[in-house]
């Protein structure tokens, strides 16, 4: 006697979930997609977006998305996020913009001092140190040239 195998399955009806439920949450997947601007006033047109592909699934639509919502979802923003890439303006340009390099050029003050150690004058530019980028060098304060003489007489500072 052969025993039948179709008594010993056991069958169980998938669970559909709502179809506003399924809407919803599609609708939410689509708008933190990076293609859709994070703006309130995306909610209306996402909605239209979704509406359009549950129209495209037809009746099927709660079966299908109750069973494979993040495949639908993904597929979903892939297809919007190809069609956004479509219509992006791309870049123009209506300019040539020339580089040039920039080079150390600065005007030096008409008040100058050789004495790098000497008393401190504010707006006096100051002339001798081998470790400057710049002929003439001038300070705000006091400690700020005198951190600079140190810099500029130690010998593990390189230019």
């Amino acid at each position: 006697m052969v025993a039948s195998k179709a008594a010993d399955r056991v069958e169980s009806p998938a669970s559909l979930f709502p179809l506003l439920d399924l809407r919803r949450q599609l609708v939410g997947q689509l708008l933190s997609a990076p293609a859709v601007p994070a703006r309130a006033n995306q909610q209306r047109p996402a909605a239209g977006v979704v509406d359009a592909f549950l129209q495209g699934l037809g009746p099927s639509a709660p079966g299908i998305l109750s069973g494979y919502l993040d495949r639908a979802a993904a597929a979903l923003v892939q297809l919007v996020t190809e069609k956004q890439r479509e219509y992006v303006a791309k870049p123009t340009f209506g300019e040539v913009v020339e580089v040039l390099p920039f080079g150390p050029v600065r005007t030096g003050r008409p008040d100058t001092s050789d004495d790098r150690y000497g008393t401190f004058r504010r707006g006096c530019g100051y002339e001798g140190y081998q470790k400057s980028l710049y002929a003439q060098d001038w300070f705000d304060s006091s400690p700020e040239r005198t951190m600079a003489n140190i810099l500029d007489d130690e010998d593990g500072v390189r230019l």
